[in-house]
């Protein structure tokens, strides 16, 4: 258990019969961290505490918008949401937007669902009416800008940046 420090390891060493001092498990567990073969209880705890032990699902294509990215140019990079809006009781419906961020240009449409077909097809319509090529495009982390919207981003060159 990652979790346990010297005290509870010598316990459960005792009761299984083997004659070690409760300082001894902690010099072997200090030589296990220093080396670099377990982590400390600290640092695990810390790190579950802030939510690192969920692996991300790994983006092939996507990336973090370099910190000196310039939008000089329309185009330069387009901002892609959804929104849920509720309309009454049991009804729902999905709201995907796009803006320029140079232009302030905008494209908007609803759909029942927010899957990443439907984001994908969103894109491919944001390419054929915006007045400009689209260069780059940002979206948050969800589960519609993922499988088929980052293909479609790389089979039409468009780089893909997501917010972390």
């Amino acid at each position: 258990n990652p979790t346990w420090g010297r005290w509870p390891i010598w316990l459960t060493l005792r009761k299984e019969g083997f004659a070690v001092s409760e300082r001894t498990v902690g010099r072997i567990l200090a030589y296990l961290e220093a080396h670099g073969r377990v982590e400390s209880v600290a640092a695990f705890l810390a790190q579950a505490r802030r939510g690192k032990g969920r692996r991300r699902p790994r983006r092939p294509y996507a990336q973090r918008k370099p910190k000196g990215y310039e939008v000089g140019h329309p185009g330069d990079l387009i901002q892609v949401d959804t929104l849920t809006v509720t309309l009454g009781p049991g009804e729902r419906i999905q709201h995907f937007s796009a803006v320029d961020l140079f232009t302030r240009f905008s494209l908007a449409e609803v759909h029942t669902r927010a899957t990443a077909n439907l984001a994908a097809s969103f894109l491919a319509r944001l390419m054929v009416r915006a007045p400009f090529p689209i260069r780059a495009v940002q979206v948050d982390g969800g589960s519609e800008f993922m499988s088929d919207f980052e293909e479609a981003c790389e089979r039409l060159g468009v780089k893909l940046f997501v917010l972390p």
